[in-house]
């Protein structure tokens, strides 16, 4: 596994593969994103939020990081930021750290995002890929029809980042 340390990427042109749950992203408690929202939908959202601690999905999460992450902020393009990263066979980066503001970046179309640890996954899929290479094949087996479908809410969704 091929490993790089302190790695500016542009986060414009990087595809990447989350692992948000209902808890760890406004877009998906509530549909849409904190950055469609207008100025007056935002401070309205933001007066009937009754989160009294830090939930990632609340609706200033992402603009208060954003502020953080302008030029010259806690977590800007040219200071360590923690975010540890894998970039997979199939093109998708995936995180470990840094989910937030790896999506923060790339929908507000910075420039630089400053990465500490980038690993090369070597033939690995990203989870969304993988899943949905497996969907596939189940769907070619002949068992598959006899097999009974169960609605299990799930914990956390795999998304690619065109798709939040």
């Amino acid at each position: 596994m091929n490993r790089q340390f302190n790695v500016t990427i542009d986060p414009r042109k990087e595809l990447y593969c989350f692992s948000f749950g209902y808890g760890d992203c406004y877009k998906l408690a509530t549909g849409r994103c904190t950055f469609e929202l207008t100025e007056n939908e935002y401070q309205q959202e933001k007066a009937k939020c009754d989160s009294n601690y830090y939930n990632e999905a609340r609706v200033g999460y992402c603009r208060e990081l954003f502020e953080m992450m302008k030029d010259g902020g806690e977590y800007s393009a040219t200071t360590p930021t923690g975010i540890d990263a894998h970039r997979n066979a199939c093109g998708h980066i995936t995180l470990s750290q840094g989910q937030h503001r790896s999506c923060i970046a790339k929908k507000n179309q910075l420039q630089k995002l400053h990465i500490d640890v980038l690993s090369d996954n070597g033939d690995c899929l990203c989870s969304s890929c993988y899943l949905e290479k497996e969907e596939v094949q189940e769907r070619k087996r002949f068992w598959h029809i006899f097999k009974r479908s169960k609605k299990n809410k799930a914990v956390s969704i795999y998304i690619i980042d065109d798709k939040l």
